[in-house]
């Protein structure tokens, strides 16, 4: 409920016609309707609870963002899951490629007290 009114209850269209003029409270009435459906969406997708918040949040951003792309609002609820899932892919995706850099950075930062150690000669000629 927001301001004693139930967030369904809106007409679909009035409210993403009037988040579109850039009604804030029309969009807060859209999030509060689907966040537990964009929550799940992206735990779905990514599967890790940290990474699923913040595809959360970057998904309401884009959401915010490009609600005038919506051509149906009677399609708003299907739009936010893509939007959704498309978020936790590319941010399971960064994040996996950043950990994946870390990761290798640190093994071979280990790595350089053996490396060093060895001393390389060149062969006679």
């Amino acid at each position: 409920m927001i301001g004693g009114v139930i967030a369904e209850a809106k007409p679909q269209a009035s409210i993403v016609d009037r988040a579109i003029a850039g009604d804030e409270v029309a969009f807060a009435w859209i999030v509060a309707a689907h966040h537990d459906d964009v929550a799940r969406i992206a735990y779905f997708v990514c599967g890790d609870l940290d990474i699923a918040e913040e595809a959360e949040q970057t998904a309401w951003a884009v959401a915010h963002r490009r609600l005038k792309d919506l051509r149906d609002p009677d399609r708003l609820r299907p739009w936010l899951m893509s939007v959704a899932a498309n978020e936790a892919r590319q941010v399971g995706s960064s994040r996996r490629r950043r950990t994946g850099f870390d990761s290798q950075a640190s093994q071979v930062a280990a790595a350089m007290p053996i490396i060093e150690s060895f001393q390389f000669h060149a062969p006679a000629p």
